[in-house]
């Protein structure tokens, strides 16, 4: 059997070596074609694209003389004067100088016009001439050298000859061309049409080169390659031509230079890695296969099934997944059959809660958190809560402002569970909130817009049920339509809470081309409108007796002076809960409270209401990660009352530890709300900050100072944070009200200066 098995591993070890050996070779070579030609393209593209800056830049630097078109006439005028100009740089100060010295109203040399220059005396203008050519000769020198350039050089073209102005060399040589022409300033060369097309463009129709073409030289031993860029004087007349020379055996060489390198390191990768590949395949196939023929010999002899189905899953590879499968097949076909309706079962065990997961989440990121949402508005409260399901649904709520004065609210039920019933809230939800931005300022219309809509696509044929009320909020004129929702209930500021029997439509998505209607509610200062889905009264007992309408509504009266809108949305789901008991919920529980106060904005308490700002506060889910949110927004009102930074160091200090200790240990079970509030005392610069939690009863005053004289080690443990917020608060007290602690500090400020 080793004998045979030794066969078996030859005859694949041979079948993989040759192609690998090709493929290898094959790959080498193709890479090494690739990097040089792509190198070469890399190196032109990139000397060229440099020659092309470097023409554009020198131009540009030389029409930054406004008298550029009277310095070249004077230069080819008196080139004998100017030829040896340029060697004389260390002389340049002490030139501009004396010509400051003489034309004392010459504020810049590059700021002289043409026509100031010919106004100059004969001695001033060879002067000025002088130090203009020994400037730009020395600019040019430099951005030869910077651009490793072959040669760069000015010339005008005229009567058929090139004649050479500024020309950039190393200090004190002679200046010339790739050919060995001396190009001192005056020399002429003969210029010959067609040679360099894009210099003939320049030359017939005084345009720039914005394609910034090259050319290359014909005829000479080493190809040059040319960029020209024309120079213009402040009439927008072309004065003279940049020329750039790169060398184009240059360009190769140092190509080579650079694609030798990447092609030697690249040919010692691909042969470490082929190596490398090769080792792999042989230890995860070539062997695997040898010891799978070994273990179904064995298989034939001892037939055990475990310990063969034990040492095949022992075996991690993918080539040989085919003899494993034919091999379970053959041996051991009914574990394989039980294993696989264990894998169905499993996976779709993760599936259902995958989706529930990701329906969950769909729903919580959709819907306003943070309360109250519109803090600077005094003219209305809301608050809305969502107790999920086990089984999502695709409850939802919202509440936008239209513009400063159209407030919408939302509440809706989608039809169905799961992902789909979540995907179709968001898109609901998105829809209606777009057309009434839109400008679609009545429910109704919105409602026949969304309806079409939703039908568009609507494969699960789901549908939605939705209320809508659009407030004008300076007049209390409140525009509804309900599309198949609950009757939303309505208190007036000295009634009852009562059910308004509006009319009802069909859910939308259920037909197409259905018309809704309106009604208007008239809201007063004081009025109170609680809006809720079918999960409230649809709850039920382990009794499967239902919560009921009439039950709510009897709730919400039991302590019908008490509007607060969050209070009414807690007493509910308290009420709900207690009714409920260890009876599972099956939908999800959803309520939207409004407070309508009008014009006359929040009423604070009386002893309040001479000193007190308004009061602003903010609510979150009772944990460290929503803290930032609470310390943003103490900075906020801070901010607003100008306080200094000590005062600021020492509030968000206390708020912390008021805070932190609420989000560790007020809950014990279950995540709840904790509320912050800010006020400010403006007669007495007061700040009042309350922290509100509906956690187990615990008063932090009641424990004793730590003794700050004893070592640490004889201190005991804690106390130390409330310490230091008594001693740093003017004022600290605590109360337990209405199933709530609440936790107050007080500390008088100093204003910022300045």
């Amino acid at each position: 059997m080793k004998k045979k098995n030794k066969r078996v591993e030859g005859s694949i070890t041979n079948q993989i070596e040759r192609p690998f050996i090709i493929i290898t070779i094959i790959l080498v070579i193709f890479n090494a074609v690739f990097l040089f030609a792509y190198n070469i393209v890399n190196q032109l593209r990139s000397t060229y694209t440099n020659g092309s800056k470097l023409a554009v830049y020198t131009a540009k630097e030389f029409e930054e003389y406004k008298s550029i078109d009277f310095l070249v006439d004077y230069w080819l005028d008196h080139a004998d004067e100017m030829e040896l100009t340029h060697r004389n740089r260390d002389k340049l100060e002490q030139m501009e100088q004396d010509f400051e010295t003489v034309n004392s109203d010459c504020y810049s040399i590059r700021g002289v016009t043409s026509k100031e220059a010919a106004n100059l005396d004969p001695e001033s203008q060879k002067l000025f001439a002088e130090i203009c050519y020994t400037r730009l000769c020395d600019n040019l020198d430099g951005l030869k050298s910077d651009f490793d350039t072959m040669f760069l050089y000015t010339f005008r073209v005229e009567d058929g000859k090139m004649r050479f102005l500024c020309t950039g060399a190393k200090l004190n040589e002679k200046r010339t061309s790739e050919g060995g022409e001396i190009y001192e300033l005056g020399s002429e060369s003969d210029y010959t049409p067609g040679n360099y097309p894009i210099l003939d463009k320049i030359v017939n129709t005084h345009m720039r080169a914005n394609s910034l073409e090259l050319s290359f030289r014909p005829g000479a031993d080493n190809e040059v390659v040319h960029v020209f860029e024309p120079v213009y004087s402040q009439d927008n007349k072309m004065v003279m031509i940049v020329g750039v020379s790169m060398e184009w055996k240059s360009i190769l060489l140092r190509s080579l230079k650079a694609c030798t390198i990447i092609i030697i390191t690249s040919i010692i990768m691909i042969f470490s890695a082929g190596i490398a590949f090769y080792r792999v395949i042989r230890m995860r196939a070539v062997m695997p296969l040898v010891e799978e023929e070994e273990i179904m010999d064995e298989y034939v002899v001892t037939k055990d099934s475990k310990a063969v189905m034990d040492r095949l899953l022992a075996i991690e590879t993918g080539n040989e997944v085919e003899a494993i499968a034919k091999s379970f097949a053959s041996v051991v076909s009914e574990l394989d059959r039980y294993l696989e309706e264990i894998r169905n079962v499993t996976a779709e065990k993760e599936r259902i809660g995958t989706e529930l997961n990701v329906a969950t989440k769909i729903q919580a990121d959709m819907l306003p958190s943070i309360f109250p949402p519109f803090p600077d508005r005094r003219e209305f409260d809301i608050y809305a809560s969502m107790d999920p399901a086990k089984e999502v649904g695709g409850d939802f709520y919202d509440f936008f402002l239209i513009d400063d004065d159209h407030l919408a609210l939302v509440i809706a039920d989608v039809s169905g569970k799961g992902v789909p019933a979540a995907l179709f809230m968001v898109v609901a939800k998105t829809l209606i909130k777009n057309n009434a931005l839109m400008g679609m300022r009545t429910p109704a219309k919105i409602f026949e817009k969304v309806n079409e809509q939703l039908l568009e696509s609507n494969e699960e044929s789901l549908f939605v049920t939705v209320w809508m009320g659009i407030l004008t909020i300076s007049t209390g004129k409140m525009i509804c339509s309900n599309a198949g929702h609950e009757y939303p209930v309505l208190k007036r500021k000295d009634g009852d809470f009562e059910l308004i029997d509006d009319e009802h439509g069909i859910p939308l998505a259920t037909l197409p081309d259905m018309e809704f209607t309106d009604y208007e509610l008239k809201l007063l200062p004081g009025d109170v409108l609680f809006t809720y889905t079918d999960g409230v009264p649809e709850s039920s007992n382990e009794d499967e007796e239902l919560f009921g309408t009439d039950r709510m509504i009897r709730n919400l009266n039991e302590d019908k002076e008490n509007v607060d809108v969050k209070d009414v949305n807690e007493r509910i789901s308290a009420a709900i809960s207690a009714f409920v008991g260890k009876a599972p919920q099956f939908d999800d529980i959803t309520m939207l409270n409004f407070n309508y106060y009008g014009n006359e904005g929040r009423s604070e308490k009386e002893e309040d209401k001479a000193d007190l700002s308004e009061k602003k506060d903010i609510t979150v889910k009772a944990t460290r990660e929503n803290f930032e949110q609470i310390i943003a927004f103490i900075d906020k009102e801070l901010d607003e009352v100008g306080c200094d930074e000590k005062s600021r160091d020492q509030l968000d200090i206390a708020v912390e530890e008021i805070y932190i200790n609420v989000a560790s240990y007020a809950y014990p079970k279950e995540t709840g709300d904790a509320t912050v509030s800010f006020r400010f005392d403006k007669d007495k610069s007061r700040v009042i900050i309350s922290i509100k939690d509906a956690g187990i009863p615990y008063d932090p005053l009641e424990k004793s100072d730590p003794d700050i004289d004893l070592s640490v080690e004889e201190r005991d443990i804690g106390g130390l944070g409330i310490y230091m917020v008594k001693n740093s608060m003017d004022d600290v007290r605590y109360e337990r009200k209405e199933g709530h602690n609440i936790f107050t500090m007080e500390k008088v400020i100093s204003a910022e200066e300045g």
